[in-house]
Parts: C-alpha cells; sequence; structure tokens
C-alpha cells in the first residue's frame, strides 16, 4: 500500500508522539529482527537518533517492504493490549485505519486484521498474504462423489451444466463467509479461510452447500441423477502459493484431501479432531462420531434430506 508524503509525515508524528525512541527501535524489530536504527539512518553510534528521524527511517523501511497495513495491525494490538505491561495509546489512529479501510480494506475485530473489501475485489490471498507466508488456516476440501458415472450416464454437457451450477453454490457459500478457493482439482476444490474465526466459517459454509445442494438436487437438477459430494475442513499450518503442485504439498492440504477421499461417507461433511475443539459446542453438536484410522476420531455431519 503506498501513501501521500503528506499522510507519511502524519504516520511520523503519530509515532513519535506515542512511543518513546526505544519503543520506537522495539516497534521495528518486531518487522525486522535486529534492526540497527543507527545503521538504518547512517547516525554514528555515538550519536542519539532524534525520535523524528528515527519514525520517518522505520516507516519508509515499512513501506518498502510493503507491509504498512502490517504495521496499523500492530499499533491496533497495542492500543488494545499495550506493550510489556504498560498501556500505549496511540495518537490519531482512527486516522490511520480510515485511510487503510479507503484502499479498499475491511476489518476483522476478532483477528484485528484487515482484508480486502469483497464488493471492490476477491482475491486468493484477501489483499494479505504474501505467496510462501505461512498462516494458521481452516481448510475446506470437496469432491462429487461418483462424477465419472454422472458423466457416462447422462452425457458430458448435461453434467458440466450440473456441475457449474454446484460450482456457483460453492464459490457463493465459501466467499460470504470471507473464504478463498485456492484451488479447483477436476470436479474438485480446495478452500481457505482466515478470517473471523476460520474453523467455524469453513464448517458453515460446509454445512450450507450440503443443505443447499439437498434442495438443488430436487428442485433444480435437471439430470434425474442426484449431485452428492464428499466434504472436509480440517485447520494447520498454509501458506499461499501460486502454483498448484506448491499448495498440494503442504501437510494440511494433504491431510484435508485425505480426510475427504478416505474417511467421509458420502453426501457428508467430517471435521478433523484438530479442528473440532475450535467451534462452538452447539455447531459440534451437530456432528456424530465416526472413526478415522490415521487422522484419528472423525466427526462428520450430514443433512437430515440427504440420502442415507
Amino acid at each position: 500500500m503506498k501513501i501521500k508524503p503528506s499522510f507519511a509525515q502524519l504516520v511520523e508524528h503519530s509515532l513519535c508522539e506515542s512511543f518513546s525512541g526505544d519503543m520506537l527501535l522495539r516497534l521495528a524489530r518486531d518487522f525486522f529482527p535486529g534492526y540497527d536504527i543507527h545503521e538504518r539512518t547512517g547516525f554514528s553510534p555515538q550519536l542519539a537518533v532524534q525520535p523524528l528521524d528515527a519514525a520517518h527511517r522505520i516507516l519508509e523501511d515499512i513501506l518498502d517492504d510493503n507491509r504498512f497495513i502490517d504495521l496499523v495491525e500492530r499499533l491496533i494490538e497495542i492500543e488494545r493490549n499495550g506493550f510489556m505491561g504498560k498501556p500505549y495509546p496511540i495518537v490519531r489512529l482512527v486516522e490511520l485505519v480510515r485511510a487503510v479501510i479507503a484502499e479498499g480494506y475491511d476489518f476483522d475485530s476478532n483477528t484485528g486484521s484487515f482484508f480486502e473489501n469483497q464488493n471492490i475485489r476477491t482475491t486468493p490471498t484477501w489483499g494479505r498474504l504474501r505467496p510462501g507466508e505461512e498462516r494458521s488456516l481452516a481448510v475446506y476440501r470437496m469432491d462429487i462423489a461418483g462424477n465419472s458415472v454422472i458423466v457416462r450416464e447422462k452425457g458430458e454437457k448435461a453434467a458440466a451444466k450440473a456441475f457449474e451450477s454446484l460450482a456457483r453454490i460453492v464459490s457463493s457459500e465459501i466467499e460470504k463467509r470471507r473464504g478463498r478457493i485456492w484451488l479447483r482439482e477436476g470436479d474438485g476444490i480446495v478452500a481457505a479461510f482466515m478470517f473471523g474465526h476460520p474453523v467455524t466459517m469453513a464448517v458453515l459454509a460446509g454445512i450450507a452447500i450440503l443443505n443447499d445442494l439437498v434442495v438443488f438436487n430436487r428442485f433444480e437438477n435437471d439430470l434425474g441423477l442426484p449431485i452428492r459430494i464428499r466434504s472436509a475442513v480440517h485447520v494447520g499450518p498454509l501458506a499461499y502459493y501460486e502454483t498448484r503442485d506448491l499448495v498440494l504439498k503442504q501437510e494440511t492440504v494433504r491431510e484435508a484431501i485425505e480426510l475427504e477421499m478416505r474417511m467421509t461417507p458420502v453426501g457428508s461433511l467430517s471435521i478433523s479432531p484438530a479442528a473440532l475443539p475450535t467451534i462452538d459446542r452447539v455447531l459440534a453438536e451437530l456432528f456424530v462420531a465416526g472413526s478415522g484410522p490415521d487422522i484419528g476420531t472423525l466427526s462428520h455431519y450430514k443433512p437430515d434430506g440427504e440420502t442415507r
């Protein structure tokens, strides 16, 4: 995110008025471990770097590294929680937040993070993740069960039309819960969730997709043959990559795919043991315990209208 020189001056003064010189250096080291303010400013180590000079250099380095939004998020965290047990009210924080929102972002109060405004754009990274940047994310994996049978019996054209209708349902339910589809693999998808309560959002999307599919099969599906899916939710460390193979190589994605392919009944949503404890008890009670020899005890959800 680029900012105007006049706004940069406002940010610099905000930093100076909010923090001492030592705290400014601590703040810089949150972003650049081992940060040396004398080296960065060119000042002799024997001379004290004035706070405004330090703030100017630190901000320039943060902007050069395209981490201004990360800076504002860190300031929000310090405003909320203080630092090392001391409160630190951040001067002009509201103006900084408004500046980020004006660039097309929304703010998630649960995680204290900004993400792209979906009314403006929708990208796989939420406008935030850098390729290779690892975070704890929830993964939703879905695949059409018996898709080759549908194609063989109903023909490629009719099957493709029905699958496209399903794809629109899936995309809608995922994106309205701030999820992003990272991969479309044949007739399956891998989606990631990062904001709000990620596992809860993934589970709610999965449940909604299954229930939408019941309605679709009853009233909109012209195939004369129901479309059925297997789906699963897992959670773990995950990084976004533009390359398909790099996404698929990650352990969290591999486990989600294994959970869906090998351990999930057709017409159901499975949730892994790692993900289940993170959701609300009322939501967890919708799942029935099952077993999965490789990932542990699994739980499954199947809508009432789904064929048993």
